[in-house]
């Protein structure tokens, strides 16, 4: 067991001598008689040495007082001479004893916060730059970290860093430390948010192009006070920024079939069903039906979406009864219907993305069998209460039902 005493304490002298046990005066220690101070001296440090029968001090060196003809007679000897009080700056390793609370490790979230972005750029250069320190002020950051910790987070390797195996275990807990941290903080901070009128919305592209914009305009003008902060994100990264405390209100979608995991903290309010469609090129054998099956484009390339979206794409054809040829993946509408204009692919896009098309070459057809996505704005529970986060999910409401409805 280790028994640290920091170094950054300070002590008066009378405090020195309670510590070791001893009566002897402050002046004694402070070596106005230097025939009382050496006795007072000598007296003090074999009371520590009793106290501590086995000690190592931080260098490695081990002094056995038992044993007068060891090899470590002489650090012993140096030890007795040190000043009173230095030895309370020491580390020093004895016989098993109670917990005291010198020994408990306290991480400081800052120092955390700072390993966790020198974990994601690779160097502390990298993470000074990215955090606004200097580098000096990084470095002194992770040494009083280690010394929390009480072991070594980094190791040197050439002109890098590497993770010790304590570093790659803090560093599987970080996010979630930091997650938790920013979670409760933005809590707490919700009632001081309700008063600037800030509210920040996180949604995905073909909402952002469709639902926010007529929601947020009639928002404005019934209470121009509020103001929005707009993020863009798909699915699942939306609902882990609203579970995190980056934003306020998520706007996410779920597909039939598809498994979501929703946290239990996260409350769902349904605003919409969005029908899929197919993007064909507007010469494509199948462009002048009103309504297309999904097993007549079993020969098609296809251009997928979003990892979300191409699970779905993918589940969709294996009910049909066929696997999908798919030649490119974006996120990007646009780029998907330029991709399609060019007769490069299919696509299978929600109905929302029928709003904003602006491609002329482009021709938009209702799927059979009929499949739909549901489009939903979740919070956090507590949030619900929170006047300007509730006129914020009653404009979106009304939006989607003038639109297509629940």
């Amino acid at each position: 067991m280790q028994v640290r005493i920091p170094a950054t304490v300070a002590f008066t002298q009378k405090q020195v001598a309670v510590l070791l046990g001893e009566t002897v005066e402050a002046k004694s220690l402070a070596g106005s008689s230097r025939t009382k101070t050496g006795s007072s001296r000598t007296t003090a440090r074999t009371t520590l040495l009793d106290r501590y029968p086995e000690a190592v001090d931080p260098t490695g060196s081990r002094f056995h007082t038992g044993e007068p003809h060891d090899p470590g007679e002489r650090d012993q000897r140096r030890l007795l001479h040190e000043p009173t009080w230095a030895l309370l700056t020491r580390t020093v390793t004895a016989a098993p004893r109670p917990r005291i609370p010198y020994d408990a490790a306290v991480f400081d979230s800052r120092y955390v916060r700072t390993f966790h972005e020198v974990v994601r750029t690779g160097s502390y250069s990298a993470a000074a730059r990215a955090l606004g320190y200097t580098q000096p002020a990084i470095t002194q950051q992770m040494k009083a970290l280690e010394r929390d910790v009480g072991i070594p987070l980094f190791v040197r390797v050439g002109r890098g860093i590497r993770l010790t195996e304590a570093g790659e275990t803090l560093s599987r807990h970080a996010s979630d430390i930091l997650g938790s941290l920013s979670a409760a903080q933005e809590q707490m901070n919700a009632l001081a948010r309700l008063h600037a009128g800030r509210v920040r919305v996180c949604s995905f592209p073909s909402a952002n192009s469709t639902l926010l914009p007529e929601a947020l305009a009639r928002l404005a003008a019934a209470h121009p006070g509020i103001r929005i902060d707009l993020l863009e994100n798909e699915p699942p990264e939306s609902l882990r920024r609203l579970a995190q405390g980056e934003c306020d209100i998520s706007l996410a979608f779920t597909y039939p079939g598809l498994h979501e995991h929703v946290p239990d903290d996260l409350v769902e309010t349904p605003l919409l069903e969005d029908q899929l469609t197919v993007l064909l090129p507007s010469g494509h054998r199948l462009a002048r039906r009103r309504v297309v099956q999904l097993t007549d484009l079993a020969g098609e390339r296809w251009i997928a979406g979003c990892p979300r979206c191409r699970a779905n794409l993918l589940h969709e054809c294996e009910e049909a009864g066929f696997v999908p040829d798919i030649a490119f993946t974006t996120d990007d509408n646009m780029a998907v219907q330029s991709l399609v204009a060019e007769g490069l692919g299919v696509a299978m896009v929600p109905a929302l993305v029928l709003a904003f098309m602006h491609r002329a070459k482009v021709a938009g057809r209702p799927l059979q069998p009929a499949s739909r996505r549901k489009v939903s704005a979740y919070v956090l529970r507590e949030h619900l209460r929170i006047p300007a986060t509730a006129l914020v999910l009653q404009e979106l409401k009304a939006v989607a039902a003038s639109k297509m409805g629940c």
